[in-house]
């Protein structure tokens, strides 16, 4: 019983066993990102944005080390 269950979890995932689906946010300093719907909130209200705006927006919450200003 024990391997069936480990390779239950292995298979369809540690989330999935327990019906809790884990939300693919990103958050930062008052804005919040949910990836899967393109939705951006900004201190809890949403924000409409063009398609460019979003994806750079991303990008620099996914890689906030790797955007500099000119100083």
């Amino acid at each position: 019983m024990k391997a069936l269950l480990r390779r239950y979890h292995v298979y369809m995932g540690k989330a999935s066993g327990t019906g809790e689906e884990k939300e693919n946010y990103l958050e930062m300093g008052g804005i919040r990102i949910h990836e899967e719907f393109n939705e951006v909130f900004v201190d809890g209200a949403a924000r409409e944005m063009s398609d460019i705006e979003y994806h750079m927006l991303l990008l620099m919450m996914r890689y906030p080390r790797n955007f500099r200003t000119k100083c």
